[in-house]
């Protein structure tokens, strides 16, 4: 284990209790918001924001890990399944892929027959900005996404973000694909740099996605290391309260007994020329939810899913969606922060970052490899995208690059 990260596997009894917790929260009380520090408005907002993701819910076991508390909560009693949105996860199909999965800084939480929920204080969210931005990935602005940015060039929008990707509009009902995983820099200001895939629909409010990757995220995790997330929007990404993980109105519902936990960091990573740090991920649309698999596509790598019940009528909905996508991208600039390795992709294996054997869900359930994807790479003096495929014709893509002002 790194020096200074430590985690226990058993209750901490340094930390408040779900049931203190509580009723600190409920009463207003906090020792770590300092009294003038913050607008008592907005301190009452994230306040009555807390109470209400916990309404209902009660725990007696926590732990921390990497200096995250997670409380115990049966598995009929996690947010999603209390506020109605879905029922308790359910198994979901295979389709056979191997499992690749760098091994985790330390052993996920884990009690038998309940879920692990990130418990979210005042003081995390109290911090100047962090309200605001928590779970908003994008802002009100439309991404390259179906390719509807308007007058904004691919791969650029002018608010701070950039991508480097490839897509295929295809029907689909998911999608997978193996990432390399690496640990970008972030400097202050840079908010994120991630690799990922995206599902792409349409709905009443325009893009609808969801999404499945890593990323390097301190303001989300509270860490500097990659760790596995998922993310969902069904409005362009309009609403500030778009959807990390489990973390808003608990819409993400975990397997009980997930094997992987979002947000927790990754232990190990690629290196410059050593040895290449992989992870599987997948999404496919299953009997009304969107399940979401890390490690493999077999039943003990699904961690859990969204309902399609989110998506308001759109074509996610429905379980097909109009075009798939992958790739990386960063968030926070200028100046901007490396994109997977820091290396552009034409500096090839063990340089520059990757992802390999992508692949789609067809609406029939078939997995079936992605043979017409085009790129997306607007700012290539940073950030770039290159096709290859190995001696025994599978494919792949090299992305990324080192940022710039």
């Amino acid at each position: 284990m790194p020096k200074g990260h430590k985690h226990r596997n058993q209750t901490d009894t340094s930390v408040d209790s779900f049931a203190t917790y509580m009723r600190n929260l409920k009463a207003g009380r906090t020792s770590g918001v300092a009294k003038g520090d913050h607008k008592r408005a907005h301190i009452e907002r994230i306040r009555k924001f807390l109470v209400d993701r916990y309404a209902g819910a009660t725990s007696d076991r926590h732990e921390v890990h990497d200096g995250q508390i997670y409380d115990f909560f049966p598995d009929e009693d996690q947010p999603a399944v209390r506020r109605g949105n879905k029922k308790s996860e359910a198994a979901a199909p295979t389709v056979q892929i191997p499992g690749l999965v760098p091994a985790f800084r330390s052993p996920p939480p884990h009690m038998p027959g309940y879920v692990p929920v990130r418990r979210f204080s005042l003081e995390d969210l109290a911090r100047p900005g962090a309200f605001d931005r928590f779970n908003q990935k994008y802002g009100a602005r439309p991404r390259s996404l179906l390719r509807s940015a308007g007058a904004y060039a691919p791969g650029y929008d002018g608010e701070g973000r950039r991508w480097a990707s490839v897509f295929q509009n295809v029907k689909n009902s998911g999608a997978s694909a193996v990432l390399s995983v690496w640990r970008p820099e972030l400097a202050p200001g840079q908010r994120f740099s991630l690799s990922q895939l995206w599902i792409v629909g349409k709905g009443p409010y325009g893009t609808q996605t969801v999404e499945v990757g890593w990323h390097v995220n301190p303001e989300e995790t509270r860490h500097n290391d990659p760790a596995p997330f998922v993310y969902w929007t069904n409005d362009d990404y309009a609403n500030d309260y778009q959807h990390y993980n489990d973390d808003v109105q608990g819409e993400f519902t975990y397997k009980q007994g997930a094997p992987r936990i979002l947000g927790q960091a990754f232990g190990k990573w690629s290196s410059i020329g050593g040895d290449q740090q992989e992870v599987f991920v997948a999404i496919r649309f299953y009997e009304g939810n969107w399940c979401v698999y890390i490690g493999g596509d077999q039943e003990k790598n699904h961690i859990g899913s969204f309902p399609g019940s989110l998506f308001q009528g759109g074509s996610l909905a429905t379980g097909v969606a109009d075009s798939v996508e992958f790739g990386g991208e960063v968030c926070g600039g200028p100046p901007y922060a490396p994109m997977g390795s820091g290396q552009l992709a034409s500096a090839g294996y063990q340089q520059a970052a990757y992802q390999r054997e992508m692949a789609i869900v067809d609406p029939q359930g078939n997995s079936v490899e992605l043979l017409d994807l085009h790129q997306d790479q607007g700012v290539p003096n940073e950030y770039t995208t290159a096709f290859g495929r190995t001696d025994d014709d599978a494919r792949y893509f090299y992305f990324g690059g080192p940022g710039g002002p």
